[in-house]
């Protein structure tokens, strides 16, 4: 991996942990259910970059 594919990486892990303790701390499913949506499309970010 190269320095920009790194600080993506990063910058995506971040936001993985973040979404992932907003999904601890609400209560409400339809939020959970959005949330758990933008955790599996960074998933496939993570994916993605590291085929590259």
């Amino acid at each position: 991996m190269n320095t920009e594919q790194l600080n993506k990486f990063s910058v995506l892990h971040q936001k993985i942990r973040d979404i992932e303790e907003d999904i601890k701390k609400t209560s409400s499913s339809a939020v959970k259910k959005a949330l758990e949506e933008e955790l599996d499309d960074l998933h496939r970010q993570v994916d993605e970059l590291v085929k590259k």
